[in-house]
């Protein structure tokens, strides 16, 4: 397989893990909430200065995994376009994630989970448009349709 391809199946799979995680927390957000619970990951007496550093480190580690992935799909040969839109992708799913585990709480879920579906739709979107030439795109996008309900339905089942 040539290193393009891969190295955009590479990036695809990490896409559909992050959505998995991020739509597994937001469940797990929800259901304790509707529930009467609160939910937070991060202990709720953590000062929220901390809070926003471990964000701040966050997206800079975004930012820096993001310019190594932009070099990467360069070198590969993949055009400019495409690289930056998948670059937007990284920093989205490695912000959303950081803000779920610290400041999602009781009604703040609805706000992941708008921002979560968002996600979805563009990752299908970017799924499309960098494996358009594979023609594989439509499996991918149908496996991840698949698998976003059943983290849902697994993470109730855990809950």
């Amino acid at each position: 397989m040539e290193e393009t391809v891969r190295l955009k199946y590479s990036l695809v799979a990490i896409f559909i893990g992050f959505l998995l995680i991020n739509t597994g927390l937001v469940t797990m957000a929800a259901k304790v909430s509707i529930g009467g619970g609160t939910f937070t990951i991060a202990p709720e007496d953590t000062p929220m200065g901390i809070k926003w550093i471990i964000l701040g480190i966050t997206i800079l580690v975004a930012y820096g995994a993001d310019m190594l992935i932009h070099r990467f799909f360069l070198e590969a040969g993949v055009s400019p376009v495409q690289t930056t839109r998948v670059d937007f992708m990284v920093l989205g799913y490695f912000i959303l994630t950081a803000l779920a585990l610290l400041f999602l709480g009781k009604a703040s879920w609805i706000y992941f989970a708008f921002f979560l579906a968002l996600l979805f739709l563009f990752t299908c979107i970017i799924v499309k448009l960098l494996l358009e030439e594979t023609g594989r795109w439509i499996v991918w996008v149908i496996a991840l349709i698949v698998l976003v309900p059943a983290t849902v339905f697994t993470t109730l089942m855990m809950l």
